[in-house]
């Protein structure tokens, strides 16, 4: 049932223009299933095929193009990096997906663009981050930001400066 009703959403969206991105975040943030962007070699979105991509992929949380790769490493991850079994359909679904997507993530500029958000990777003392920024221009020599800070422990922030 939901096959068919996600195939006609597909078709109802054919008339719809999709941009491509154009950050590495934008990149990042694309859904791997569904999306018209990424196809399998019969042309058709992944997960809504015959030959179904995604179920373990999906089963183990792996969803958009940032859960396949290594920001450390700036490289597409392995198997055994995503928790996933080194089975043959695995290996196949693997393969299929990594072709489908056009560009890869380490082929934007590095440097920040409108709409990213930035934070330490690493926050210190294993806290949850203290501060994040929200970028709302980028010139040749500066970045403006919206400067945010953490004010709880439930993760609420605040805006303080920019």
């Amino acid at each position: 049932m939901w096959k068919s009703i996600l195939g006609a959403w597909i078709n109802v969206r054919l008339g719809l223009t999709k941009e491509d991105p154009t950050s590495r975040v934008e990149m990042l943030r694309q859904p791997l299933f569904g999306n018209p962007s990424f196809t399998n070699t019969r042309g058709l979105p992944l997960g809504v095929s015959s030959q179904n991509e995604r179920c373990a992929f999906a089963r183990f949380g792996h969803t958009r193009v940032r859960d396949l790769w290594n920001q450390e490493a700036q490289d597409r991850k392995n198997l055994s990096d995503v928790r996933m079994h080194f089975h043959a359909s695995n290996r196949a679904s693997k393969d299929i997906i990594l072709e489908s997507i056009p560009r890869r993530p380490d082929s934007f500029s590095s440097r920040a663009q409108l709409g990213d958000w930035i934070s330490s990777i690493a926050p210190r003392s294993g806290a949850l981050l203290e501060w994040v920024y929200y970028v709302l221009e980028s010139l040749p020599d500066k970045v403006l930001v919206l400067e945010f800070r953490r004010v709880s422990t439930s993760g609420q922030l605040r805006a303080t400066s920019h």
